[in-house]
């Protein structure tokens, strides 16, 4: 439900009491939902609890519960920079559910796999990923993580220019989410939206995009400040509004510092030296140069 402050506050709790009890099962989906609440709450998480639960869940054969460990330990790596680490625990918390029967877990994890390849730029190869966990997923009835398979597919559909049908699909997503009440995811896909309406080269309706999800989030979108002011000043660049463009750039790379996120800092530094090209090319070219190391790092698309 995207509450994650109450959710750590009860996880906390439920870890307390199963200490005391020696209650591994719920000791591993309390340390789990711990590390989970705080990415939530936009804290750079190592995954130390959660790193806890996965020796728990082998010392004791939890089949399904350390595949999802693991996928969470990818997750952390991924949104602090580390991809191929990332990849590395995906693969084996694919592996482990396949080998528990746990095909859905699987498909779940094939999200996040999905998501490192479009951001690297692997469009067949996250497409072809994506459309078959979504199948998977589709018959398991989840329809929230359908609708995320869904969402990363219409990044590949803008990726490849198919703008009319990336915004369809984008806006039927974001119905989805709001009516889980997941307003956080809703606006992640928004983002995407708004991202879909500046390669369309209708930089007023991004900004309303943003404008309107940023309110529908009520301020629960920490882990997205950053991405959102990313496509704030993008839109912004593109009006011509540049100081207020500066603002959205200097508030996102702050988040993007803040929350450890290399991949939004990247992309920030990209935009922010288009802004400052004209009136100082050293420092645009210090940006652009930064901008450049960070995504070589994650093997992403300059």
């Amino acid at each position: 439900q995207e509450h994650p402050a109450e959710a750590r506050t009860w996880a906390v709790k439920a870890a307390e009491g199963a200490r005391a009890t020696d209650d591994h099962v719920t000791l591993v989906q309390a340390l789990i939902a711990i590390d989970h609440a705080d990415l939530y709450l936009g804290v750079p998480v190592e995954g130390k609890y959660t790193a806890e639960a996965l020796e728990i869940c082998i010392a004791n054969g939890y089949r399904p519960r350390e595949s999802a460990a693991r996928t969470n330990l990818g997750n952390f790596a991924f949104y602090a920079g580390r991809w191929d680490e990332a990849l590395e625990w995906h693969e084996s918390s694919r592996r482990v559910a396949l080998e528990a029967g746990n095909a859905f877990g699987a498909a779940e994890t094939d999200l996040s796999i999905g998501e490192i390849l479009v951001n690297r730029g692997q469009l067949d190869e996250a497409e072809s990923v994506l459309r078959d966990c979504i199948r998977v997923l589709k018959v398991s009835g989840i329809e929230f993580a359908v609708a995320y398979g869904e969402m990363l597919l219409a990044r590949v559909t803008l990726a490849k220019g198919r703008l009319d049908e990336a915004d369809r699909e984008l806006v039927r997503v974001v119905d989805t989410f709001m009516g889980f009440g997941a307003r956080m995811t809703a606006l992640e896909a928004s983002l995407v939206r708004a991202e879909v309406a500046l390669a369309d080269a209708r930089p007023a309706d991004a900004l309303t995009i943003i404008d309107e999800a940023e309110r529908a989030a009520k301020g629960e979108a920490a882990p997205l400040r950053a991405r959102s002011c990313l496509q704030r000043a993008a839109a912004l660049l593109a009006l011509g509004r540049l100081d207020e463009c500066e603002t959205a750039l200097d508030l996102g790379l702050a988040s993007a510092r803040e929350q450890a996120l290399p991949y939004e800092e990247a992309l920030l530094l990209k935009v922010r030296a288009q802004v400052t090209a004209d009136r100082d090319a050293s420092s645009a070219a210090v940006d652009r140069a930064e901008s450049m190391r960070l995504l070589e790092e994650l093997g992403a698309r300059a």
